[in-house]
């Protein structure tokens, strides 16, 4: 490496140190919303760089070296006096939001900021090296050793404290999946000559599906009410979604209410909710097979493997006084109906491909269970809750229905 080459590095490094230096002061003290700040150091460590860099080159080469010494000397003398403007600039924003180890930090500033005053002690005749023992102490290795302790222990505390919430938040999501763990149903009721079957395999702790199977009591008993639903996101907040829901399903219920009217009491609930969208069929199946549903974007019910046409309709949440898909249709004997979320058709494996929903009708043309559909998904590459309910209306008999004329969309 040349001369020139290594003079342009040094020239060009100090800068870049120092604008680096400045950049994490600036983190440290939580001065993010300050973004002319950084700016400023982002503009100033390219100025003096390209600065510097000119006025070497030009020394190098002999042109005009003693006014570009003397320009070099300005600058150099410059750009520290900057560079202690934005380390009071910064300590000054940073008194003004003080934390626990704002303490530690400013002693780690004072440290780091002395050497910027050798020249001055210099000048003072004030000495900055000492020799105890025949051992050379530099105030500059001894300030910079001072610093990093410093600054150790305010990243050995701040990691800490993240350890703690991190834990916090495990033990937060661990207590919503142990609450959604009671809201689905983990034993699936007797339905008098029905038999149901459910898998349910959320993508994280917490997942954002949800489903629950309500036998009909009294002058309705023998029937079946099943709601399936998917909020959208994951984690806590989706689990909060899903509880708000289940509860007011519950309601409902209590209240003697239909498909339709569950949708919009449901509807309410999200509406004006931030982030609060979710997809939801509701199906009321009588003892003798005849089914009423009301569907707010969601896939519809496959019976004996053909989809059934249902018209879309905007998800939960979205309007106040959204219009719902709503239909019927009749169970025959050994009729089955499977219902299931786009966690399905939306695995994905490692090249792209998707599930899909040929994949899914495909499957459907054999008997096969809840579980075997969701392990399929699965294994394909889950990305997102996977929810499979099927229900078969017991008997020997098996046809594919024919949707009845659909009820008032509302």
């Amino acid at each position: 490496m040349t001369s020139l080459q290594e003079s342009v590095l040094v020239s060009v490094a100090r800068p870049i140190d120092v604008g680096l230096w400045l950049m994490t002061w600036w983190t440290l003290f939580g001065l993010q919303d300050k973004k002319w700040l950084r700016n400023t150091i982002v503009v100033l460590v390219l100025g003096v760089s390209a600065t510097y860099l000119l006025l070497q080159i030009l020394l190098l080469r002999g042109s005009a070296a003693h006014g570009v010494f003397i320009a070099d000397t300005i600058e150099s003398f410059a750009f520290s006096a900057f560079d202690l403007a934005l380390l009071v600039l910064i300590a000054w924003f940073g008194w003004r939001r003080p934390q626990r180890e704002s303490g530690v930090l400013f002693l780690a500033l004072l440290f780091y900021a002395i050497p910027n005053l050798d020249p001055a002690l210099g000048m003072l005749h004030i000495p900055t090296r000492w020799f105890p023992f025949g051992i050379r102490l530099d105030l500059v290795q001894m300030t910079d050793f001072a610093m990093m302790v410093c600054l150790s222990l305010v990243l050995l505390r701040r990691f800490r404290v993240s350890q703690r919430r991190q834990q916090a938040i495990e033990l937060d999501l661990k207590q919503a999946q142990q609450v959604q763990q009671v809201l689905m149903p983990q034993q699936l009721s007797a339905v008098p000559g029905y038999r149901i079957e459910s898998e349910f395999r959320p993508a994280s702790q917490v997942g954002g599906d949800f489903f629950q199977i309500i036998p009909g009591e009294g002058k309705d008993a023998g029937s079946v009410l099943v709601v399936v639903g998917d909020v959208a996101g994951k984690g806590a907040q989706a689990g909060m979604l899903v509880a708000l829901l289940v509860g007011a399903i519950r309601t409902c219920v209590q209240a003697g209410w239909g498909p339709t009217e569950m949708l919009n009491a449901l509807n309410q609930r999200l509406c004006g909710r931030e982030h609060a969208l979710a997809t939801c069929v509701v199906l009321h199946i009588d003892g003798d097979g005849r089914v009423q549903y009301a569907n707010a974007g969601h896939l519809p019910p496959y019976v004996n493997g053909k989809e059934m046409a249902i018209q879309g309709a905007l998800p939960l949440g979205v309007v106040p006084d959204a219009d719902f898909s709503t239909g019927g249709f009749s169970l025959g004997p050994g009729d089955s109906m499977v219902l299931m979320s786009d966690g399905i058709a939306e695995a994905q494996d490692g090249h792209g491909h998707l599930f899909g929903f040929e994949r899914v009708l495909s499957m459907l043309q054999a008997p096969v269970t809840a579980a075997e559909m969701a392990t399929a998904a699965q294994n394909f590459g889950q990305r997102d809750d996977i929810l499979v309910l099927r229900i078969v209306r017991e008997g020997t008999e098996t046809r594919v229905p024919k949707a009845e004329p659909a009820l008032a969309v509302g």
